[in-house]
């Protein structure tokens, strides 16, 4: 593919969500553009302002948050697998989460896990609920915070 064609596309394709740099590089390396050519559209996208890798991060956060209800932990690691810097990762996490909100909606998970967790034994069902917050990626100290509020409303 030569490089005009290969540049449209990946304008298109960045203009249709958000990008960041590593799904664009894989998908035009899917498309069979040279790495010479890569690098050139890569610089080309990142000048224009089709690839951002600070708003990508924010939506990506926003959205996983929001939507998917995914911890500070596994959300990080979905990102630094994108490639993208811890820098710019943590200042994503720490501008898009309000802490009281995280925690929120991590009670707001465990009570309704508690409902379908069938155990009379209490040490269990702690387990289960930690684990399951664990599995979300919320940090063991959220994960225990959240417990404690969950309990104190029983």
């Amino acid at each position: 593919m030569n490089y005009d064609i290969a540049l449209n596309k990946a304008a298109t394709f960045c203009a249709s969500s958000e990008k960041c740099e590593q799904e664009v590089r894989d998908k035009l390396q899917k498309w069979g553009t040279g790495s010479s050519d890569t690098d050139k559209i890569i610089e080309h996208l990142i000048t224009e302002g089709f690839i951002d890798e600070e708003r990508y991060c924010n939506a990506f956060v926003k959205d996983k948050f929001r939507f998917n209800r995914w911890g500070k932990t596994k959300i990080a690691f979905m990102l630094r697998q994108k490639g993208i810097s811890a820098d710019v990762v943590n200042q994503a996490i720490d501008d898009c989460i309000d802490y009281d909100e995280y925690l929120s909606v991590l009670t707001e998970l465990l009570a309704a896990k508690k409902r379908s967790i069938k155990t009379d034994d209490r040490r269990q069902l702690q387990a289960k609920l930690y684990n399951f917050a664990a599995s979300r990626g919320f940090e063991s100290s959220v994960a225990h915070e959240a417990l404690k509020e969950l309990s104190k409303n029983i």
